[in-house]
């Protein structure tokens, strides 16, 4: 669902070092409890177990109509292989109902702030600065030790220096382009990029495949929303330079979006990545995108597969466009806070860290379907891949080589390719909003297709915005 979502609006885990078959004997979830104000006492289950419960929003109707959350799949699953496993302690679910709805959300923040908290909460769609400022959250660095896990997502998860709420997986996006084209640096402003688009552009060739200036400008103020937005002090950026130069550098892209030869070639024999990948070598475009999210497909064998196209080219990352150093973005997939008056914090701790290893989002045996915050559970997936999966060639100059194999049609995934791979996600320090390729905002919208038109300017365009957004959060503040 995430990949059909993200393509309509763009055109427009694990196994840690276990052995094959080795799975947990999984109970059925108990049924989600009602939001009623607990006892101060610990609560038992039939068999004795004291019971926490975790707080989550089960769908979000303004971004599919078929159903569940992908987190609240994803919970249910961690809950179920928990409460199978766990002597000592019982999960329920409290379920708060549509993500989407105001109302909903009045009365979680009604019943939080009135002292009925859950013992942890998902922190998709729910005010988790709010709760974090008013003291209501844990800072998890009391629990973990950093450098058990990748640094840039583990810093795109703080708030002020704090971890409230951390997610076990990750998706990743970057962008990325030829090395002979974009040269060397450290970083990628939008002067240096749009000084090799100018240098580039014949005027039938795209910045990125299917993207206008209007999209891109979309796209990249969705995947930097954090950066124009405090929700939690209830502040927006939108007036800052930072903002003005983004607008500026897309209005001077194609106002529509350039149909390359390449994608004309490639459209019914390629997935949109490789179609990226392939424009990118046939310099019909500047920019590929670099999305590897969970659920698709094995993360290792997603990145051979935008690589394959490229057939060796050297490229370099540039992240974000317009982050300096280079960084890319990072989603945080199943974000959990644990209350500050939570009654078992040993058990919230061992429900978390039942999560490390990925086993509730592994949708194939032997196959890790989404990265791992913590880093030792990549390297040991890598690993096991090498110990099983790598083969010997032979390259252009006839040196024989070891690299990773996943399908006769799919290019060799060298050392270097796990280097630059690993690299990325060490440097996924950019927070980007889970919902930045389904929705959207609708204030942004509207102002960026004004200043599209050409009937204002960016400075007008950016104090509209900063107007609008100031009045919204502090309706929200009030609300909250």
């Amino acid at each position: 669902m995430r990949k059909v979502l993200l393509l309509v609006v763009l055109i427009a885990f694990l196994l840690a070092a276990c052995a094959p078959g080795d799975s947990a004997s999984l109970t059925a979830s108990p049924a989600p409890v009602s939001a009623e104000p607990e006892s101060p006492f610990p609560r038992l289950s039939e068999d004795g177990r004291i019971i926490l419960t975790v707080g989550a929003f089960r769908t979000d109707s303004s971004i599919s109509s078929e159903g569940d959350l992908s987190s609240w799949t994803w919970l249910k699953n961690a809950v179920d292989r928990f409460n199978g496993q766990n002597q000592e302690y019982l999960v329920e679910i409290r379920d708060y109902g549509d993500a989407a709805s105001a109302d909903k959300l009045y009365q979680l923040n009604s019943q939080i702030l009135g002292g009925d908290m859950p013992d942890l909460l998902v922190t998709y769609g729910m005010p988790e600065q709010n709760y974090a400022r008013k003291g209501l959250l844990l800072d998890l660095y009391e629990w973990f030790d950093k450098d058990l896990f990748f640094a840039g997502p583990l810093r795109s998860m703080e708030t002020e220096g704090k971890l409230y709420s951390v997610s076990s997986s990750i998706e990743l996006v970057s962008f990325y382009g030829l090395r002979s084209v974009l040269g060397e640096a450290e970083g990628y402003s939008l002067d240096d990029i749009y000084g090799a688009w100018e240098c580039f552009y014949t005027g039938e060739n795209a910045f990125i495949p299917r993207f206008n200036g209007l999209y891109t400008f979309l796209v990249l103020a969705g995947m930097r929303m954090e950066e124009w937005v405090d929700f939690g002090s209830a502040v927006c950026r939108f007036d800052s330079p930072e903002f003005l130069s983004l607008l500026n550098f897309c209005k001077k892209l194609p106002g529509e979006a350039v149909t390359t030869q390449s994608e004309a070639y490639a459209q019914s024999k390629l997935s949109a990545e490789q179609i990226d990948a392939l424009c990118v070598k046939n310099l019909d475009a500047l920019l590929g995108l670099l999305f590897i999210q969970g659920g698709v497909g094995n993360v290792l064998g997603e990145c051979a597969g935008y690589l394959t196209p490229l057939e060796g080219e050297n490229i370099v990352y540039v992240g974000i466009p317009g982050t300096v150093p280079a960084a890319a973005g990072c989603i945080g997939e199943l974000p959990l806070a644990v209350s500050a008056s939570c009654g078992e914090p040993d058990g919230a701790r061992q429900f978390l860290d039942s999560l490390w290893d990925l086993k509730y989002r592994q949708v194939y045996e032997n196959e890790m379907r989404s990265i791992p915050l913590m880093r030792s559970v990549l390297e040991d997936y890598i690993r096991f891949y090498r110990e099983h999966s790598a083969r010997t060639y032979i390259d252009e100059n006839g040196e024989a080589y070891t690299a990773l194999y996943f399908a006769e049609t799919l290019m060799p995934f060298r050392d270097a390719d796990i280097d630059a791979f690993l690299n990325q996600i060490e440097n996924a320090s950019i927070p980007v909003p889970y919902t930045f390729s389904m929705k959207v905002d609708p204030i942004i919208m509207e102002e960026a297709l004004a200043f599209f038109s050409g009937t204002q300017s960016a400075e007008q365009i950016a104090k509209n915005i900063q107007t609008r957004y100031s009045t919204y959060l502090k309706e929200l503040k009030q609300d909250g």
